[in-house]
């Protein structure tokens, strides 16, 4: 794959972002596929952080490989994909209209993972903005999941947890008969029961203590 890369000629735009995602998830499956290095994350970082205005490939490298920026990176990179004129984002291509919400999630996602509750919470409103604008069920059923996630992580009593997995028990019931067939809607199950089940840990815990 890297003397392939190197000996073409074409080497930005799809041809290199291919060349990255096999990189970045094929190396563990095979011997002759190289992992993605630091060095790569980071030139891709400082192009998009340097980059006044983002194109459709910068989004879509950002929304493929968001789990291997660090958390710093993924903090500068925050505000750059936070639209603020949605006339403006709906006349642009439909691939970006896509990767744009897939950004927002994946990094908001990843905030949230680390305790940055305040960093998250304008992507996930914005997330809910866009997706009402694209009638887009599966990135507004996403951004709901995120804010009910990110209320129950972020409370530490564990009375005020069980009420807000309570209310998201009852939203979760109600968007499964609704969206059950989106894709990816077994993703938002198996989130939701992992959570039940740190509550469920933390009660026997605090119970035997």
């Amino acid at each position: 794959v890297e003397q392939l890369y190197q000996s073409s000629a074409i080497k930005q735009g799809e041809l290199k972002r291919i060349y990255f995602l096999l990189k970045a998830f094929f190396s563990e499956k095979s011997n002759i596929i190289p992992p993605i290095s630091k060095q790569e994350i980071n030139d891709i970082f400082n192009q998009i952080k340097e980059s006044e205005i983002l194109t459709t490939y910068d989004y879509k490298l950002i929304g493929d490989l968001t789990s291997f920026f660090t958390i710093d990176q993924i903090k500068d990179l925050k505000h750059k994909v936070i639209i603020t004129d949605l006339s403006k984002f709906k006349v642009k291509t439909k691939t970006f209209q896509i990767y744009v919400p897939s950004c927002q999630a994946n990094i908001a996602d990843i905030l949230i993972d680390n305790q940055e509750f305040e960093l998250a919470k304008p992507l996930i409103k914005n997330l809910k903005k866009i997706s009402i604008e694209n009638n887009d069920f599966f990135y507004f059923l996403l951004s709901d999941f995120l804010n009910y996630r990110l209320k129950f992580l972020k409370e530490k009593n564990i009375i005020r947890q069980k009420e807000i997995l309570k209310e998201f028990d009852q939203w979760f019931k109600a968007a499964e008969i609704i969206y059950q067939g989106l894709p990816g809607f077994i993703n938002f199950k198996n989130s939701f029961n992992n959570l039940k089940k740190n509550v469920y840990k933390k009660q026997f815990i605090i119970k035997n203590t």
